[in-house]
């Protein structure tokens, strides 16, 4: 997983930075250096021209991306100090997932009783979830249709009792159940699922 200093909003500028070391350990300029940043699924970009030496051995480049998605940076030096390191960050386009409180009324058709601050905050809760089991850089419109059936799905769920373990109860009352898996969401999140490691 990515961590935060891993992780951009599209529009920032991304700070490369590197240290050439030899063999020893000791910090050393090389020869020569190129610098190529790739897209997942993209054209190589040449941008050796971007690098800048800021003291023995050390090397900075600045890259603003244009689209979201996964990127690979990666240096290549020759010499005393010859090799190659590879840095991978990501890029995303929050505004590609924006969802108002607004929208999702709409979505919702006027079934909930829900205040803004509350829909905002199911959003969010659910907005997480999806992120833990599904790639979304770029955020595609499949994800935003199922991350608005999963806050409905929550707000749902919250109008049936936690202890209702039946949807038969004594005395013959039926109570509603929310099913456990919910085939519109696996049909939309399926493609974009992570594939888990045990």
């Amino acid at each position: 997983m990515p961590t935060s200093a891993d992780v951009y909003e599209l529009g920032d500028v991304v700070r490369l930075a590197w240290e050439v070391r030899d063999a020893s350990g000791v910090l050393t300029d090389p020869n020569a250096y190129a610098l190529a940043i790739t897209p997942d699924g993209g054209a190589a970009a040449d941008l050796t021209g971007a690098v800048t030496r800021t003291s023995v051995g050390s090397l900075i480049a600045d890259y603003t991306p244009v689209t979201a998605g996964w990127y690979s940076a990666v240096l290549t030096t020759t010499g005393m100090a010859a090799g190659a390191a590879t840095t991978r960050f990501l890029v995303l386009d929050s505004a590609a997932a924006a969802i108002t409180a607004a929208q999702l009324r709409a979505y919702l058709r006027g079934g909930t009783t829900a205040t803004d601050a509350e829909l905002l905050a199911v959003l969010e809760v659910e907005r997480a979830a999806q992120a833990r089991v599904c790639y979304t850089a770029p955020y595609p419109v499949e994800l935003r249709e199922a991350l608005m059936r999963r806050v409905a799905r929550n707000l749902a769920a919250r109008a049936i009792p936690a202890a209702s373990m039946s949807s038969f109860e004594a005395g013959g009352t039926l109570r509603p159940v929310l099913p456990s898996v919910d085939h519109e969401i696996e049909r939309l999140e399926g493609p974009y699922r992570q594939i888990g490691i045990a």
